[in-house]
């Protein structure tokens, strides 16, 4: 099934099923057991099984997604520009 057949039946999905939407090969079905077993992500007892909501994953992805800092110093584009401009300015050290 397509990711939009899943959302719109509400369908469950397995450790597996939940492994290859999180990532695939780098995501194994023991990383998810690790997941559940640590409570990072919501999950579905049915029985001894334990499934997943599309909703779910998506939430857990959302939630350790990391945007990308301005550059290693935390400074905007703004600031760096006045502190090399700055630099353009000064006269070099006489030695």
């Amino acid at each position: 099934m397509d990711e939009e057949t899943t959302a719109e039946t509400g369908r469950l999905l397995s450790k597996e099923e939940a492994a290859a939407y999180l990532g695939g090969v780098p995501v194994t079905v023991k990383t998810v057991e690790g997941l559940v077993r640590r409570r990072e992500v919501a999950f579905v007892k049915v029985g001894r099984a334990v499934v997943f909501t599309q909703a779910a994953l998506d939430a857990y992805i959302a939630a350790h997604t990391v945007q990308p800092a301005p550059n290693a110093w935390g400074l905007t584009d703004a600031s760096l520009k006045h502190i090399r401009a700055g630099r353009a300015t000064r006269s070099p050290r006489a030695s």
